[in-house]
């Protein structure tokens, strides 16, 4: 995407969200404070509750065995006040995640025209089979995987198609030994297809990542950039024609955007596939916390589509090519 139409899209972006989308998102504000209030109200009833049975019992137990508590004061008081604290914070996330699956059912349809062609959806969009055979992450076999979605989108910008899914793994191997992980895992389809698989694997990840032994090293101009990746390929010319400059800019935004712990990416077939490990929920809109007046939370995603719009640009140069 060139600087004019990243230009373009934000002021389509702006004027939509003003002219269509603020109108609608008063009246799920006012939703959002009741709920809120009424959180608030639940928390501050279990604090009570919790502190109060807490005391009861810290006090027959006293009463009972005067001599075991005072000599495990020590112990019993932190677990007390764990227990004291977990217990409503677990509520209170509870809620959230409630409040969120609910709220974005209703805030999704409202806003997603302000993105383009990008829809929301709430069933699977990139499969445990398309994500193994990319071999980015570590999957023993099918069997053994517990996969979970969150958000989902579909989107299409200048006729490639590309999918979002926010995503929790969890696997086993017949050692009974496992990893999981959490991330998004963003898949674009373009219209040229490589001829080999060329991987690009975060070392963050290199215990949970397979690296096909057959797979020659690419070795890169950009030395740092290698010291926080290995890239492998089955075909050496291609994978340093994919891997311009410009791409591992790319790249590294969309990191440094999606506010990532890891990035891994695949070339396989005519597709991209990449792995962002994160350690938040990305696309927190409907938060229990946030008024849907704050804009921030609106401008974060748009910056985040907008990475993936720039990396499909750099990769339609690829296309265009003769090789």
């Amino acid at each position: 995407m060139s600087n004019e139409d990243i230009q373009e899209f934000r002021r389509n972006f702006t004027e939509i969200y003003k002219n269509k989308i603020c109108p609608g998102l008063d009246q799920l504000e006012q939703y959002r404070l009741k709920e809120y209030d009424k959180l608030k109200s639940t928390i501050t009833k279990i604090l009570a509750v919790t502190i109060s049975i807490t005391i009861l019992f810290s006090v027959i137990f006293l009463v009972c065995n005067p001599i075991y508590f005072i000599f495990h004061f020590l112990t019993i008081v932190p677990i007390i006040i764990i227990v004291i604290i977990i217990i409503p914070l677990a509520y209170r996330y509870n809620q959230k995640k409630i409040f969120e699956k609910k709220i974005k059912a209703r805030i999704m349809p409202i806003l997603m025209p302000a993105f383009g062609d990008l829809q929301w959806v709430n069933s699977e969009v990139i499969s445990i089979q398309e994500i193994r055979n990319n071999k980015l992450i570590y999957m023993p076999t099918l069997e053994n995987i517990e996969k979970k979605d969150d958000d989902c989108f579909i989107g299409s910008y200048k006729d490639t198609l590309f999918k979002i899914s926010e995503t929790t793994l969890c696997y086993r191997d017949s050692k009974k030994k496992g990893g999981s992980f959490y991330g998004l895992f963003i898949l674009i389809n373009l219209p040229k297809e490589f001829n080999g698989h060329t991987l690009i694997l975060d070392k963050m990840l290199s215990m949970i990542t397979t690296t096909p032994a057959q797979y020659p090293e690419v070795k890169l101009e950009d030395t740092e950039f290698m010291k926080k990746y290995d890239v492998i390929s089955t075909n050496q010319i291609e994978a340093r024609y994919i891997l311009t400059p410009a791409f591992i800019e790319k790249f590294k935004n969309i990191k440094k955007i999606y506010r990532g712990m890891t990035i891994s990416g695949s070339f396989l077939n005519n597709k991209l596939l990449l792995a962002i490990g994160n350690q938040h929920d990305a696309y927190t809109i409907g938060s229990i916390d946030k008024p849907f007046t704050d804009t921030k939370q609106f401008e974060i995603m748009l910056d985040e589509i907008c990475t993936i719009y720039e990396l499909i640009e750099e990769l339609k140069l690829y296309d265009n090519t003769g090789f």
